[in-house]
Formats: C-alpha cells, structure tokens, sequence
C-alpha cells in the first residue's frame, strides 16, 4: 500500500471513519498533494540549475512555501488521529509509543521522511491489533 493511502487508512481507522471523514482529513489526496508539491519543486529546481524552461510560473520560494503548508496539514491531521488513537488505548506500552510518535511531531517539524517514520509505526501498531 502506498504511503497516501496508508495516512488516508491510518486516520480513518483513528477517527473511525470513512474517506473525508474526521472534517475531511482522512483522504490520500491530502498526502498526494504534499508528494506533487515536493515533486513541483525538486523540477523547478533542476530546470533553473540546466537553463531550461521552469515548469512553473511560480518562484522557487512560492513553492517551497506550498511544500511547507501541506506538510504542515499532514503533520496535523496525523497528530491529531494520534490523539484520538491514544484516547481509545488502554494498554500502557501502546500509550508511551503513541506519545513518543506525537513528540516527533512538533510544530517545526516540515521533513516528510520523520513524518512518513510516525506513520509507518502508528499503522503499524493499528494494523497489529
């Protein structure tokens, strides 16, 4: 399964929810969203260094800020299906992992590999159930 539909699948089975539940957070698209802003600017930036016609209209430092608004709704919309995950545990062992997960998604954190770690471990510990 691909990482969007791991973050779509992990906040739908924290928020017990469908596709664009818990207000809409619970959709691939929104991680897909981050993975072509990513995309958008890694190729901007290659066809600037070889002199070539940039893919976008838009400035380097435009859409390095969209890559840090989508991870920051990722970032948020996980955290906030840790939460709710964390409210409905009981197991103890389960809870120091899931606060440990939470600690790694302080409002700084914009690298989308830490994040995609947290997503891997939450699903993983779901999916263990």
């Amino acid at each position: 399964m691909g990482n969007a539909l791991i973050y779509e699948s992990l906040l739908c089975e924290a928020h017990d929810c469908d596709r664009h539940g818990a207000n809409g957070a619970a959709d691939a698209d929104i991680y897909r969203d981050l993975e072509h802003a990513i995309r958008s600017v890694e190729l901007q930036r290659t066809a600037i260094a070889k002199g070539e016609m940039p893919i976008s209209t838009r400035s380097v430092d435009d859409l390095e800020y969209e890559v840090r608004v989508s991870t920051a709704k990722v970032r948020n919309n996980v955290l906030q299906g840790l939460k709710e995950i964390n409210r409905k545990t009981y197991d103890e062992t389960e809870r120091k992992k899931l606060l440990h997960l939470m600690q790694e998604l302080t409002p700084d954190e914009y690298e989308k590999e830490v994040i995609d770690n947290v997503i891997d471990e939450a699903w993983s510990m779901v999916r263990g159930k």
